[in-house]
């Protein structure tokens, strides 16, 4: 981050010199409420305007709904590294890396998991957590999630440290419609899987998401499932084309990627399955394609940069890849399924010039990454 250096010779009388240092105290003064207000407006538009690069940057947070998450912690690793003001904002120094992932947490929203890439734009979604269920650990519980889900939970289920946990319980379960647009951005992880531990990446198109807390009540203690026990989860169908078996992912919280966990079946309108941990994402997800396709290209504004960024999203499957700023030269590189529509949109405003919609082939997959060429976005 760049720092200013203010320099003042001050070779007036005492009375002067206080004078003019109440006067440049009245300028200071005035300048940081005019950032604050400047805040406020940004937090309230589309167009979010901060610098990034590869070891520090300043960000923003917002819920789904576009009001800025102050007391948000982002953390590397167990290190807590920034807390988002009252605007949303949150400023990252030099303690990360490129393919860091970096984990955003608040009670009240869905945590995050993100992987650092190359010139992200530090703006993300976050998922307003539903209300906590109260129920007993000494007995079967059923829970309604989203529009039409569910989650069962068997009697004797949790622990706490090792030690069967025996008391009433905190059951949060948070369903995400990725059918929403800003639902989509906010999800727990990218949309990827890993066959291992960051290796063999897939992009995936999901079909919904889910995360599920459990904690002893008037504490942020978790707790986890008994070895042996499991929770019956279903995925309400929100899309006709849902085949009758999706497979189901759980978020690897390291790796920021989705790690297959099992398989969800089309039953009554939902997409059955069971989990044997709690305390994460997991995802309704299929591949869209054997392997990431790399695209890129270069962004030209008519009136100069905003740095508001710009993400990718599918039209013909449903996958984000965050969203980027442009690098020293101009570019923008994104990593899309082949053979699917997807939306180029700037600024995350819904207007024609922002917007971009590309239809990538298999034959990208030759090269390295694909150059779509210029974008001239009349701002």
């Amino acid at each position: 981050m760049k720092t200013n250096q203010i320099s003042r010779a001050l070779n007036r009388n005492r009375k002067g010199t206080l004078f003019f240092c109440t006067v440049i105290l009245l300028a200071i003064i005035c300048t940081i409420q005019s950032c604050e207000k400047e805040g406020i407006t940004e937090s309230k538009t589309e167009v979010i305007q901060f610098e990034t690069s590869k070891t520090s940057a300043v960000g923003f947070i917002q819920s789904t709904s576009n009001v800025p998450i102050s007391n948000a912690i982002i953390k590397l690793g167990d290190q807590k590294i920034a807390r988002s003001d009252q605007y949303g904002k949150f400023i990252l120094e030099d303690n990360f890396e490129i393919g860091d992932v970096i984990t955003i947490e608040h009670p009240g929203f869905v945590t995050l998991y993100k992987v650092i890439n190359e010139n992200t734009k530090f703006f993300f979604l976050m998922k307003e957590r539903a209300q906590s269920n109260r129920i007993n650990s000494d007995s079967e519980s059923v829970i309604n999630v989203g529009p039409g889900g569910q989650i069962i939970i068997p009697p004797n289920a949790f622990s706490n440290n090792g030690v069967m946990y025996n008391g009433p319980i905190d059951i949060r379960a948070t369903y995400i419609d990725v059918t929403d647009d800003a639902e989509l951005e906010s999800a727990p992880g990218a949309y990827i899987s890993e066959n291992n531990p960051g290796t063999n990446l897939s992009p995936l198109e999901s079909y919904g998401m889910m995360e599920i807390t459990a904690t002893i009540p008037g504490t942020s203690s978790p707790l986890t499932l008994v070895d042996g026990k499991s929770i019956r989860v279903s995925f309400p169908i929100l899309d006709g084309d849902t085949t009758e078996k999706i497979n189901l992912y759980e978020l690897n919280r390291t790796s920021g990627y989705w790690s297959s966990t099992g398989v969800l079946t089309t039953v009554n309108n939902t997409l059955q399955g069971s989990i044997t941990s709690v305390n994460n994402g997991y995802n309704a997800d299929r591949p869209c394609a054997n392997e990431l396709i790399c695209v890129r290209i270069r962004i030209e504004y008519t009136n100069g940069d905003p740095g508001c960024g710009i993400g990718a999203m599918g039209l013909t499957y449903r996958g984000f890849d965050g969203l980027y700023v442009p690098d020293e030269n101009g570019y923008i590189q994104f990593w899309v399924c082949p053979n699917n529509l997807f939306q180029l949109r700037a600024c995350r405003s819904k207007k024609d010039t922002y917007n971009k919609i590309i239809y990538p082939s298999t034959s990208m997959s030759n090269v390295k990454c694909m150059d779509l060429g210029v974008w001239t976005i009349n701002n």
